[in-house]
């Protein structure tokens, strides 16, 4: 059977986005940004819901200060396309 495309969001996706999240955010908490993404209503979701579910949960682990956050953005997508050869190839 054909994965659903908002199955792109996977488990695996959000482990190496939490990694990369870890090198950047000071005192990022994996297991907590693993549990708010995954909230009671993740299943029932469809892309674009889960696409705004997650933007709205990372805006949680940025600076409330808009540049640094900015900043923060910038340092995630580098360091998560050092790490998406392990999604890609997996």
């Amino acid at each position: 059977m054909a994965e659903l495309f908002k199955d792109l969001y996977s488990k695996k996706f959000f482990a190496i986005l939490s990694k990369a999240l870890n090198e950047v955010v000071s005192d990022f908490n994996q297991e907590q940004f693993i549990d708010d993404i995954y909230d009671s209503e993740w299943k029932s979701k469809e892309f674009k819901q889960r696409m705004y579910h997650v933007s709205f949960v990372l805006n949680n682990y940025l600076s409330d200060n808009f540049p640094k956050a900015v900043e923060q953005l910038h340092e995630l997508i580098a360091e998560f396309n050092k790490k998406i050869n392990d999604l890609i190839f997996a």
